[in-house]
């Protein structure tokens, strides 16, 4: 054993594996010599079980027994450790005790401690009682792995165990056993940098000191799937969806509802329907019977009042042909100028005088010339009588002619009159026959203009439109009533609106003000670990370090008086000076009352941690405040959502009986309008029918007014033809007449003039004769004259004696009564009216009772029409389908009750909705589908529909999502998503702290790697010119991300998801911020997914670099060490980093008191070096008191470089034996 030194002096094994018994030293190198599966490694793992404490941490495979139960097989089954002290030697011995424990026992190891007489193992009871009977101080029972560790490494406060340690280790001691378990658990012949780093990085830090993965990639999923719901949620085309699930609903819920009602109304109107039938035919049989008594009473009536009417126009025709015939006699007597006739007849007296006085005058003037007078008298007279015998002749010639031709004027004016009578006779008859069809289609249309009349008073369905004027201001009135109180619930409604929104912007300031709080003083203690950091960073290369390295003890002295800053400068270049120690520029100073100033490392670590713990409680503080503010959200939501959620719930339920209510009403109005339309069609149908039969009426008429002017026309043809013919027969009668007379009349006037000649002659005789009688001729002549136009005027009065004698007569019987035929005609012609009016009075009661009654009977037949048509259509046609299943309660369960919906149309009515229900039904799943087909199945809002959801699934879910609005609770996801953030940043930035907290340890570890190879003799063995290391950045993209996520919580503080969502209150900066953490957390999450890695460890956050000069090979800058010369060149290098690393570990991870101890380190295979290389590394170690332990397959020579070798060989019981081999040690 070497003096002044700690070391693992031996291990023992007490049947342990298939090792009965072996006691192996390992105070120097030591070497196991022996073939695969003797046991080698097995022993090298109790080797280093003994430095890590670990049984899960020996490289042993999961497919292997684990080590208590491989190694301790038995209940006296022991590992012992030696470990030999700079005066004595104590061990520590392992058993397992229903699991491995640990008892460190005060004395060298004595097999006589452990066996009895006959060599057998004893129990641990019995072990124990064996110590105390000997006074040997046994400790009580270690049974933690990492107590036993702080015993071994020197950190133990219990005073009893403070003394069984190996070394004195820091606060970073576990870096010792990691850094021995990572070089034995080495297997490449070639050097990576990254088994470098996970040596490095597994030695610094723990198994729980790494990054999980899963646990980052569940976090950033849940996040995920919460943001993308939320963001699913809040897109247009979502919201869009939920405003038309939520109308839809409305619209199926409103459509199952009249559909629930139309069946109650359907089953109704059939119980009525069955019930009613009879009453109904009877009553349309009493109704028809009361109309054929009407029309009966009705014809009575009019045939008596047509009867007298008949009689009344006989009377009127009578009238009315006589006042015709007087006024065309009268017409006929003007014509023949009776007045005139009758004023010259009045003068015939007077000529007559005038004639007799005349003749006196003349027989008085012609007395005394009588004789001459007689004389020529009689010549004169019997010329005069011969001339008017001849004129009489003549003229009787001329009477006969006259009277012959007048005669056939005569017969030919009969003949037209017999022939215009006959005509007229004929015309008057079938005018008579016209007349009276135009007078009884005159009667007919008036009345039908009567029935006109009536028809527009009458009010058609009265009852039924009074009804339903009725409903509607009933229904007006409700829904008066439910907009009241809708526009209460409303501003109720906004009240709870704004309380909520003033309280959430109360709790949304409230964490705004603590959250900016909590930052400030974060930033505060940042900058003060900051500036600790700072400190611990150049405290090596500081007056600080150089004080802990060479001067002892001095924070009681130096620290006293020294300024902190000072400490911590780097260049003021301190020196030792030995003639001024403990003094102060050579003066001396009692310092022992004076207080410390200086802190340990440790105190500044405490420091640090000190306020690293106060950020932690600050963010744990500020993440219970944001909890509890969450919570006070969460309440305020419970307590507002639900009554919102209720009042809206009563606004829907009124906007819902005020939207059926306005259907109800406009269906009302509809129906009302139906009714008044039809009863306007009924008046329409009763007046299209009224003038279909006065338009026919009216055609007849017009046909028999033309058939009357027809036949005026061709009577008036007739009589022109007769007339022209009676007018040409008497032009030429008269012509032949006029040609006769004349002739008769030239040969008077000849005859006559001869006779006047005479006549003229004899007077002209006489007057000489007077005159020489003395008789004025002139005076005679003049009376003559006289007398000759007093006979002519006689003459021509005679000519209308006979016209004068007619017209007297007519006038006498005819005209003087002609008033009293005129008045007679107007009464009996008024007669006439008064019964046209009684009998059109009649026929308008008539067709007023007669249509009322049509109309009852009509509504009774149109009923039971509807009736058996409604109940053949519901049997035949609508009991089979589905929609009766589906209402068949309700439509068999209703009530007979009147309704004013026909049987049919209400089948039909629901077959259409059902169809229309089913398409809106559709609609509205189509809708769900949709928005829920955007979400994840288990999304976090739980929207999810099944394939084969039923209908009550699918309004449950338009329930749920209605109660989800109104509760608001999309804020209560956005406020715990923004909470989620906040949290997954803060703990992948706080995980990649505490990560990353050990780099500036690995820069530190890797500067005395560095600094360890130069000091590394290779310029004087010649083997390797130099071994070069360097650390660079990772070049891990999940890690490089980690890293930008904390940097991002460095810079953003905890809380900064205000703007996650585009909310209102979000600032746009919030919303940038969000953004980006949001985008941040989907690139990790991508590339997590994308290199899937379990996990970020320490060796994860850098990379290292090697540079290696054997001879005339250089590698150059490189991960990877491996063909640098020969296979032993390459082992050698590699066993050189292992052991500078162990060596840079044990030195920093010990205190810097403690430097008199030996660790080993456990290379099992080194069989393919060369003896000049083994030497190299074994002195390598040497230098670095680190003493190896190296395996061999078998002796080759190289075991004579080892202080101790041990060979391993299988007994036929299958039990390994281990017994030293004898070699001449070439180095120890």
């Amino acid at each position: 054993m070497e003096n002044n030194c700690r070391i693992l002096n031996r291990i023992v094994e007490i049947n342990i594996a298939n090792v009965k018994y072996a006691d192996i030293e390992l105070s120097g190198n030591t070497c196991f010599v022996g073939t695969n599966n003797f046991g080698k490694t097995s022993l090298q793992r109790a080797i280093l079980f003994f430095y890590s404490a670990n049984s899960r941490g020996l490289g042993i495979s999961a497919s292997q027994k684990p080590f208590e139960e491989h190694y301790f097989r038995y209940e006296n089954s022991y590992l012992i450790y030696e470990i030999a002290t700079e005066d004595k030697s104590f061990f520590v011995m392992a058993y397992r005790h229903n699991k491995l424990v640990f008892r460190f026992v005060d004395a060298p190891y004595n097999p006589d401690f452990f066996f009895t007489a006959n060599d057998e193992a004893m129990k641990i009871k019995e072990i124990i009682a064996n110590f105390e009977k000997r006074g040997i101080y046994i400790s009580n029972q270690v049974d933690t792995f990492e107590r036993y560790r702080n015993v071994i490494y020197g950190t133990e406060t219990d005073k009893q165990l403070s003394k069984f340690y190996l070394l004195k280790g820091n606060e970073k001691y576990q870096n010792i056993p990691k850094s021995i378990t990572n070089v034995f658990l080495s297997s490449k012949s070639s050097v990576d940098s990254r088994f470098i780093k996970d040596f490095i990085a597994n030695s610094l830090t723990s198994e729980s000191s790494s990054i999980k993965l899963e646990q980052v990639e569940r976090q950033l999923r849940q996040f995920n799937e919460k943001y993308t719901d939320i963001e699913t949620y809040l897109k247009k085309e979502s919201q869009q969806l939920i405003e038309m699930i939520d109308k839809k609903y409305d619209q199926v819920h409103m459509l199952k509802g009249a559909q629930m009602e139309m069946a109650d109304k359907l089953g109704s109107s059939l119980r009525f329907a069955e019930t009613q039938n009879e009453s109904i035919r009877d009553a349309s049989k009493k109704k028809e019977e009361e109309l054929d008594k009407l029309t009966e009473e009705h014809d009575t009536l009019k045939e008596n009042i047509e009867s007298k009417q008949n009689d009344i126009r006989e009377e009127i025709g009578y009238y009315d042909r006589t006042i015709r015939d007087a006024n065309k006699k009268l017409k006929a007597y003007k014509e023949q100028n009776v007045e005139e006739a009758l004023e010259k007849n009045q003068e015939r007296e007077k000529l007559q005088v005038e004639l007799n006085i005349a003749r006196r005058e003349y027989e008085s003037l012609t007395s005394n010339v009588a004789s001459i007078e007689m004389k020529y008298s009689s010549l004169i007279e019997q010329l005069r009588n011969d001339k008017t015998a001849y004129i009489n002749k003549i003229n009787s010639r001329t009477s006969e002619i006259f009277n012959h031709y007048n005669e056939l004027q005569l017969l030919q004016k009969n003949e037209y009159n017999k022939r215009d009578g006959e005509l007229k006779q004929k015309r008057d008859e079938n005018f008579s026959e016209v007349n009276a069809e135009v007078t009884a289609k005159q009667i007919e249309f008036n009345e039908l203009k009567s029935e006109e009349k009536v028809i527009r008073t009458t009010r058609f369905y009265e009852q039924e439109i009074k009804d339903l004027e009725s409903e509607l201001a009933e229904l007006r009135a409700v829904s008066y009533k439910n907009k009241s109180e809708r526009a209460i619930k409303q501003n109720m409604v906004q009240t709870l609106q704004r309380e909520w929104e003033a309280l959430e912007v109360k709790l949304k300031t409230s964490l705004s003000n603590r959250v900016n709080q909590t930052n400030n003083e974060i930033i505060k203690i940042k900058n003060e670990i900051k500036e600790i950091e700072t400190k611990l960073n150049v405290q090596h290369d500081a007056f600080y370090g150089f004080l802990e390295k060479n001067v002892k003890n001095w924070h009681n002295n130096i620290g006293k008086v020294v300024n902190e800053k000072l400490l911590f400068r780097t260049d003021i270049t301190p020196e030792m000076k030995q003639e001024a120690a403990d003094t102060l520029y050579g003066i001396s100073l009692n310092l022992e009352t004076v207080e410390v100033v200086s802190k340990s490392i440790e105190e500044y670590q405490f420091e640090k941690n000190e306020r690293t713990a106060q950020i932690r409680d600050l963010e744990e503080s500020l993440n219970v405040f944001q909890t509890a503010n969450n919570e006070e959200k969460m309440l305020a939501a419970d307590k507002f959502g639900k009554q919102l959620g209720e009042m809206k719930e009563d606004v829907k339920v009124l906007t819902y009986s005020l939207e059926l209510a306005d259907k109800r009403e406009h269906k009302l109005g509809s129906e009302l309008e139906e009714w008044r339309s039809k009863a306007g069609i009924e008046v329409e149908q009763s007046l299209t029918g009224n003038r279909q039969r006065l338009n026919i009426i009216e055609e007849e008429l017009a046909i028999l007014n033309k058939k009357k002017n027809n036949l005026l026309s061709d009577f008036d043809n007739q009589f022109n033809k007769l007339k022209v013919y009676n007018e040409e027969r008497l032009a030429e009668l008269k012509e032949r007449q006029e040609t006769e007379i004349s002739e008769l009349e030239v040969e008077k006037k000849n005859q006559v003039k001869d006779y006047e000649d005479k006549e003229d002659q004899l007077s002209k005789e006489k007057e000489t004769n007077f005159k020489s009688k003395g008789v004025d001729a002139k005076q005679l002549k003049g009376v003559e004259t006289r007398m000759k136009e007093i006979q002519e005027a006689l003459k021509e009065i005679e000519q209308y004696a006979q016209i004068v004698s007619d017209y007297l007569k007519d006038k006498r019987e005819i005209f003087d009564k002609m008033p009293d035929f005129i008045q007679k005609k107007e009464e009996f012609v008024k007669s006439n009216n008064d019964l046209t009016t009684q009998i059109e009075e009649a026929t308008r009661k008539f067709n007023t009772k007669r249509m009322e009654l049509n109309k009852q009977k009509r509504a009774f037949d149109e009923e039971l029409i509807d009736f058996n048509n409604g109940i053949n259509f519901y049997s035949n046609n609508f009991r089979e389908t589905p929609v009766y299943t589906k209402y068949s309660d309700i439509i068999e369960r209703a009530e007979a009750k009147r309704t004013n919906y026909n049987i049919m149309d209400l089948c039909t009515q629901l077959l259409k909705n059902d169809s229309h229900f089913n398409e809106e039904y559709g609609a509205f799943q189509r809708y769900v589908n949709e928005f829920a087909g955007k979400f994840k199945l288990d999304n976090h809002f739980n929207f999810v529909i099944r394939n084969d959801a039923s209908q009550g699934e699918y309004e449950r879910f338009a329930q749920n999502l209605r109660s989800f609005i109104n509760e608001n609770k999309i804020e209560l996801s956005i406020a715990e998503t923004a909470t989620q953030i906040g949290l997954v940043t803060d703990s992948i930035a706080t995980k990649v702290k505490e990560l990353s907290g050990q780099k500036d340890k690995i820069q530190h570890i890797i500067t005395l790697i560095a600094e360890d190879f130069k000091k590394a003799e290779f310029e004087e063995s010649k083997l390797i010119e130099f071994i070069k290391i360097r650390l660079e950045e990772s070049d891990n993209k999940v890690y490089r991300l980690l890293k930008r996520v904390q940097e991002f919580r460095e810079e953003n503080g905890l809380v900064y998801n205000e703007g996650l969502f585009n909310t209102d209150f979000a600032t746009g900066q919030k919303r940038e911020i969000s953004g980006r953490a949001v985008k941040l957390l989907d690139q990790l999450s991508s590339a997590i997914k994308e290199q899937e890695q379990e996990e970020i460890r320490l060796q994860d956050l850098f990379e290292l670099k090697f540079n290696i000069k054997e001879g005339m090979n250089e590698t150059g800058w490189t991960h990877k060490i491996d063909s640098i010369g020969s296979t032993g060149t390459d082992i050698l290098v590699k066993a050189i980093i292992y052991i500078t690393l162990l060596h840079v570990f044990i030195k920093e991870s010990s205190h810097r008191s403690s430097s008199d101890f030996k660790v080993h380190c456990i290379i099992d295979e080194v069989g393919q070096i060369s003896a000049h290389y083994l030497r190299e590394l074994l002195r390598f170690a040497k230098n670095r008191n680190i003493m190896m332990i190296n395996g061999l397959p078998n002796k080759s020579g190289l075991e004579s470089h080892y202080k101790y070798t041990y060979q391993f060989r299988r007994e036929e019981n299958n039990n390994v034996r281990i017994f030293p081999s004898i070699v001449t040690e070439v180095e120890a």
